[in-house]
């Protein structure tokens, strides 16, 4: 019985360690651009009997396909918490999706590092 859980502890941990190595590969290798917030609002969500208050924003950016092409995107993704107080007109560091605008990996305020 202890072998099995020390296998299922190592299978996991090497399963997490991968997920956390494809984020960090993303965020290295992917291009990144700054998104503008044109609007911002806090959104009450539950999860797990709890519940969790999360900023959201309307973020406007450009994406360059694979081909070059630049595609201009506007669309709302959750950007953060209320204590964070983003604002209107602020800019965002994002990595957006190579084939959408629906998906973005938001690093942070644009000039600052977290």
């Amino acid at each position: 019985m202890r072998r099995l859980q020390a296998i299922g502890l190592l299978a996991a941990l090497v399963i997490f360690g991968l997920i956390g190595g494809l984020y960090l590969w993303r965020l290295q290798s992917f291009d990144r651009t700054v998104a503008t917030i044109e609007a911002v609002w806090d959104e009450a969500q539950y999860g797990e009997g709890e519940r969790h208050v999360f900023t959201f924003g309307l973020l406007s950016f450009t994406r360059i396909a694979a081909d070059g092409q630049s595609h201009a995107c506007r669309h709302p993704f959750r950007i953060g918490r209320p204590s964070e107080k983003f604002r209107v007109g602020e800019k965002l560091e994002i990595i957006p999706a190579t084939g959408s605008c629906q998906r973005v990996d938001v690093i942070g305020r644009a000039g600052s590092r977290q």
